[in-house]
């Protein structure tokens, strides 16, 4: 079942790799929102007719971003998490988005506050199509990824905070440089499906760096149960089990209070479970 995990991932890649070219060589309009979207979609698909262990979780709430996700990996019966941002280089080569703010704070910021929150690794979703010649001979000697697995690449928030922004003179912090797809890629950023695939072939070392790597940060990394992960009642399943009975407006309103309190400021839309096993699901659910 890992292996028909990896390749679809690593299919995906190739296919988000091809789409921002192909669009870029036509000129279509594509943005982060709408890979994020099909690739959302494509991952669910090919689980439910694959039976694969992935699950997709969509949240409730109306007020969340289309563009953060959190992605979920089983490491030995717990799951790490991964709240991600997701950006799309531009024809330049370069992630101009990358110092947005809603303001008045910067964007990387919300997301690393989250994950220190919450004892997970904060990072970006990049979605890239790299045509120098320079770059692609670099990638092509890098290991044994195709060029086009470089296509959604994952890479840690907390290190791009320290290499790309700084404060000014008048304490506001700011973007120092606008990071690009060849400064990042292959030491900084890796395939998204590398780090997926990886983790789930190895679990136990996995589970010991990303320890160290919470204590070398300043924080610690938690590790959470199956039932934090997917019973959570901010969340449903793209595929709910069918339900007897019938909801009150009360369960609405009191759902809706409930969503609404201590809400964090990084609002993922999506959560993405990529398990050992396809999670059970009841086939009814009686109210």
């Amino acid at each position: 079942m890992i292996d028909e995990t990896c390749n679809f991932l690593y299919h995906q890649s190739t296919y988000i790799w091809d789409k921002i070219g192909f669009s870029r060589r036509k000129k279509l309009r594509i943005s982060e929102t709408t890979i994020t979207e099909g690739f959302i979609f494509d991952l669910w698909q090919f689980a439910e007719r694959a039976k694969l262990g992935i699950e997709i979780l969509e949240a409730k709430s109306e007020k969340t971003n289309g563009n953060d996700v959190e992605i979920f990996v089983e490491l030995g019966g717990e799951f790490a998490s991964f709240p991600c941002q997701a950006k799309i280089m531009d024809r330049n080569g370069k992630y101009v988005k990358i110092g947005h703010r809603v303001d008045p704070d910067l964007q990387i910021d919300l997301l690393i506050s989250y994950a220190r929150r919450e004892g997970a690794v904060p990072g970006y979703l990049f979605y890239n199509h790299e045509v120098d010649p320079a770059t692609l001979t670099a990638l092509q000697a890098y290991r044994a990824f195709e060029l086009s697995h470089w296509g959604v690449s994952w890479a840690p928030a907390i290190a791009i905070d320290v290499m790309y922004f700084h404060y000014t003179r008048t304490g506001r912090k700011k973007v120092k440089k606008v990071p690009g797809f060849k400064t990042l890629h292959p030491h900084t950023g890796r395939p998204l499906a590398d780090l997926i695939c990886q983790m789930l072939h190895f679990p136990k070392p996995w589970k010991t760096e990303l320890t160290d790597y919470g204590t070398k940060n300043g924080y610690e990394v938690k590790f959470r149960k199956d039932s934090t992960v997917r019973d959570d009642g901010d969340w449903s399943s793209f595929t709910p089990a069918g339900r007897i009975g019938f909801v009150t407006n009360a369960d609405l309103t009191k759902s809706v209070e409930t969503r609404g309190k201590n809400r964090p400021d990084f609002d993922p839309k999506y959560r993405i479970v990529f398990s050992l096993e396809r999670p059970q699901r009841a086939i009814y659910s009686i109210s």
